[in-house]
C-alpha cells in the first residue's frame, strides 16, 4: 500500500504562506481563524484563501465553531489533520527545521501517531534523535512512492488509520523486518538503528503489541500472495 501524502501548493509565495500556517497548527491543538493573519504576517484575505485551500486538500479542518461577540457570526476554530502535519514535516526546510520543537509537536498531537504518543518513552530511552531520523526517512519514502505512482496517473487513497499505521510501522522499523534480507545486505547501518528502536519497543506493552500486529499482517499478506502464486501455477499447468 502507498500511503497518501499530498504535496501543498508549488508557487513559492503560496508554499511559504501554507508552511507558516501549518506551523501554527503544528504547535497548537487548535487555532482561531480571526487572529491567524497577525500570527503569520499576511492579510486576512490571504489567510482565508489559504485555509480553504488547505481544507480542500485535507490538511486542515474546522473542529468547531464558537459564538462571536459580534451578533449573528460564529468563530471558526481550526485543527491540523495527520495529512497536514506530515506534509509540514516533509516539506519543512532545512529538513526538520522544527526539530527543536518536535517534542512539543508530539505532545500536542499524541492522537495522530503512536510514535508521538510514546515520545516521552523514547526520550527516556535516549532514542528521540533516532526516531526523528527514521520519521524523516519515512516521510521521504512516502513522498517518493507517491510521485512514482502518480507518474502512471494512478489514484492514491488511504484512510487516516491506514496512514497512521504505515507511518508508525515504517518509523519504528517494522518495514525493515519485512525487508530483512535487503537491510542486512544493503542497509546495515540504518538497520542497526531500527533494531535499537525495536528492542526498546519490547519494553512497552502497546508498542510491543503494535509490532507483533504488524508482523502478523505481513505474514497474512505473504501467505495470500503465496497461495495466489500456487493457484496461478496450477492454472498455467492445466492449460
Amino acid at each position: 500500500m502507498v500511503a497518501k501524502v499530498n504535496m501543498v501548493a508549488k508557487h513559492p509565495r503560496g508554499l511559504e504562506t501554507e508552511l507558516k500556517i501549518l506551523k501554527q497548527f503544528a504547535l497548537n491543538k487548535e487555532v482561531y481563524q480571526y487572529n491567524l493573519n497577525k500570527k503569520v504576517g499576511v492579510s486576512y484575505r490571504t489567510v482565508l484563501r489559504t485555509l480553504h485551500s488547505l481544507e480542500k486538500s485535507g490538511q486542515l479542518k474546522i473542529v468547531r465553531k464558537e459564538e462571536s461577540e459580534k451578533q449573528g457570526k460564529e468563530r471558526n476554530v481550526w485543527g491540523i489533520t495527520l495529512q497536514g502535519l506530515l506534509n509540514l514535516l516533509s516539506l519543512d526546510t532545512p529538513p526538520f527545521e522544527t526539530r527543536k520543537k518536535i517534542g512539543l509537536i508530539a505532545e500536542v498531537h499524541q492522537d495522530k501517531l503512536l510514535v508521538f504518543k510514546k515520545w516521552k518513552f523514547f526520550e527516556k530511552e535516549n532514542l528521540t534523535p533516532t526516531i526523528i531520523k527514521t520519521l524523516q526517512g519515512t516521510l521521504l519514502s512516502l513522498v517518493q512512492a507517491q510521485l512514482r505512482v502518480a507518474t502512471f496517473s494512478m489514484k492514491i487513497e488511504s484512510t487516516k488509520k491506514e496512514l497512521q499505521e504505515v507511518v508508525d510501522s515504517m518509523t519504528l522499523g517494522c518495514y525493515a523486518l519485512r525487508a530483512l534480507k535487503w537491510f542486512k545486505r544493503e542497509g546495515k547501518r540504518l538497520f542497526e538503528e531500527y533494531l535499537k528502536i525495536l528492542k526498546a519497543c519490547k519494553k512497552d506493552e502497546e508498542l510491543r503489541n503494535f509490532v507483533v500486529s504488524e508482523l502478523n499482517f505481513f505474514k497474512r499478506i505473504a501467505e495470500e500472495s503465496l497461495t495466489s502464486i500456487e493457484q496461478a501455477d496450477k492454472l498455467f499447468a492445466s492449460l
